[in-house]
């Protein structure tokens, strides 16, 4: 390495060096960095302009405050709450769809059902399997979330099954958005038919439903019959917990 000559200044009485030097030793801890994984010293280099050569444009070049980054950042991303998105409610999956942009929509649901839960996606949505589906896309026509839940009449209980989410669009609210749309949904229908909403909860997911108004239970529906059964015949997986959600208003 050659030698290099550093200049200093006085200023105020304290010698400091000048902003040009402290660009020169920026770009030799740059070439420091390169040298020690195996690159030239020239990759990815390039000296600092004097003060007289830097032009306008070098200044209009910086990244303005606030805008956005490739990958984004916490505060660049929308959350689900911003974003303008469409439920679409009681989904026949099982047939085809009346516009491509719906089979898309239906076709994601599948791949995201088939990564997240064991069950068979064609039974769960059968006339036979009695669960209803609900989607929602957002502005692009991409899915944000869906929601399968079936209703018990006798039992006045709506039951939720399952809600899931593309990992690319998770801790954004599209989870939360989504209860809370079946949350109205239920609190419209009349109360001789639904009065209240019931869930089996692991226990990563206990306070996220607390937080929208679920409460632990002692009962719990069999997934068969759907019919109450007590405590001690329940065989749950560990840790987790049957919840409810008593429909205070709404039609009666």
């Amino acid at each position: 390495m050659a030698a290099t000559s550093v200049v200093f200044r006085k200023f105020d009485g304290a010698v400091k060096p000048t902003e040009l030097v402290e660009q020169i030793w920026e770009a030799e801890l740059q070439r420091r960095a390169c040298v020690a994984r195996g690159a030239s010293e020239e990759e990815g280099i390039s000296l600092p302009l004097l003060p007289s050569q830097a032009t306008t444009q070098d200044a209009a070049s910086k990244t303005p405050k606030g805008a956005s980054t490739p990958g984004g950042t916490k505060s660049t991303k929308k959350k689900a709450k911003e974003i303008t998105v469409t439920f679409h409610s009681e989904v026949r999956a099982n047939v085809p769809q009346a516009t491509p942009e719906m089979q898309k929509l239906v076709e994601q649901a599948k791949d995201l059902f088939a990564e997240e839960f064991e069950e068979e996606f064609a039974s769960q949505v059968s006339k036979k399997g009695g669960y209803r589906l609900t989607l929602m896309a957002d502005e692009a026509g991409d899915l944000c979330s869906f929601i399968m839940y079936k209703t018990n009449p006798s039992e006045k209980c709506l039951s939720i099954a399952h809600v899931a989410v593309p990992s690319t669009k998770r801790r954004l609210g599209y989870g939360r958005r989504i209860m809370r749309w079946l949350i109205q949904y239920a609190k419209k229908q009349p109360r001789s038919q639904i009065a209240f909403l019931a869930l089996s909860s692991m226990p990563g997911s206990i306070k996220f439903h607390q937080s929208l108004g679920f409460k632990k239970s002692g009962n719990k529906l069999t997934k068969k019959e759907d019919e109450p059964v007590k405590e001690k015949d329940i065989e749950y997986a560990e840790g987790q917990v049957y919840m409810t959600y008593p429909i205070k208003g709404g039609k009666r």
